[in-house]
């Protein structure tokens, strides 16, 4: 009963909404290209400390087994089963560290295949959407707008500077 209601609503809602237009799709896709992109660079930066800690961990088992190694040759069996439960938590911590590397490789390698996918996508519609010269400036811009604005108010500064002086002149 819900769904029958659902799909009446969704329709009457298509039905009365307007398409939106090439240009609104393009700025769309260009907003969520440059949000693609920013977060890629955010995976890889996660990536690539990921990889730091990695070694880091790789080279503190590294060290734990040498120490386990020297202690047993020495003959020092509390400081070998010390560095035994190190080389212990710092192999786990490898196996984990590589696991998550290896996860962050494959989750930004499909980030970066949707990446491609999208630009594909944007660069074909920009090439299929019709080009509308402009007769103006575009004033949705807003850096082009303030622009505008801060020239008007500048243009009204000098007017009246020029009103003020023509006044005490006693010319107007």
């Amino acid at each position: 009963m819900f769904e029958n209601l659902r799909d009446r609503l969704d329709r009457f809602l298509a039905e009365r909404t307007p398409p939106p237009d090439a240009r609104e799709q393009q700025q769309a896709l260009h907003a969520a290209l440059v949000e693609a992109k920013v977060g890629l660079s955010t995976m890889r930066d996660a990536l690539a400390s990921a990889e730091r800690a990695l070694a880091q961990e790789r080279q503190l088992l590294s060290d734990a087994e040498r120490r386990g190694r020297m202690a047993t040759e020495i003959g020092d069996q509390e400081t070998a089963e010390v560095a035994d439960r190190f080389t212990a938590r710092h192999a786990e911590r490898v196996q984990l560290l590589e696991r998550k590397v290896a996860v962050q490789r494959d989750e930004l390698a499909l980030a970066e295949r949707e990446y491609e996918s999208m630009r594909a996508e944007f660069q074909r519609r920009k090439g299929a959407a019709p080009s509308v010269p402009s007769i103006g400036p575009d004033v949705d811009d807003a850096g082009l707008q303030h622009q505008m604005d801060r020239a008007a108010m500048e243009s009204a500064a000098d007017a009246q500077l020029a009103h003020l002086k023509r006044k005490v002149r006693g010319e107007g």
